[in-house]
């Protein structure tokens, strides 16, 4: 009977341990591919060219966005896969680099990378630190909640100035993932 007992506990135990684990992997692996974003972003300015930051990562940082007024600060990186996406926002590739003339796109999950947005502000400076250490800095100047099959965000229009566009899934406090609502935040050059 102590033999079943001491089974049984060492059992539940091993179990219990299993499903802890398993609920720590993905925020683990979440912060360690912001380490090495992180550190690929460093690199990638040192040497004036974007560096990997792990082998099987299918993109590169391409600029550090960050809104000094909530402390936060983002590595993005230049492509929208789905890969690219689940660890940091990503710049639409079919959309000027951020800081070149014209308006720049860049998307992130709501409520990871992107959560800060619910908290921005008109007025609100963005600033954009490209790998060569150009830093564009941007005016927050509207907010709108759209379809996301019509956002509205015309990429071909001709503009002179540096413009951004932030977009991320709406509504923030939504359980589930990719609704129909887009919330898109436009930044024009400060």
């Amino acid at each position: 009977m102590m033999a079943a007992r001491t089974i049984m506990a060492a059992l539940c135990f091993t179990l219990g341990a299993a499903c802890l684990a398993k609920a720590a992997y993905i925020p683990a692996k979440a912060a360690l591919a912001g380490v090495l974003i992180e550190r690929a972003f460093d690199r990638s300015q040192a040497a004036g060219a974007p560096a990997m930051p792990w082998a099987s990562m299918d993109a590169r940082p391409l600029a550090r966005l960050s809104v000094p007024r909530l402390g936060a600060s983002e590595i993005v990186l230049d492509a929208e896969t789905g890969q690219a996406l689940a660890f940091a926002p990503a710049h639409m590739q079919q959309t000027v680099r951020p800081g070149a003339p014209g308006l720049s796109v860049i998307a992130a999950h709501k409520n990871t990378h992107f959560a800060f947005l619910q908290d921005l502000q008109a007025g609100d400076i963005v600033t954009v630190e490209a790998i060569t250490g150009e830093v564009t800095a941007f005016k927050i100047s509207a907010m709108e909640i759209v379809d996301k099959t019509e956002s509205g965000i015309d990429v071909s229009a001709s503009v002179d100035a540096p413009r951004i566009a932030l977009v991320t899934c709406y509504p923030f406090d939504a359980l589930s993932y990719g609704g129909p609502l887009r919330y898109v935040v436009y930044g024009e050059k400060a």
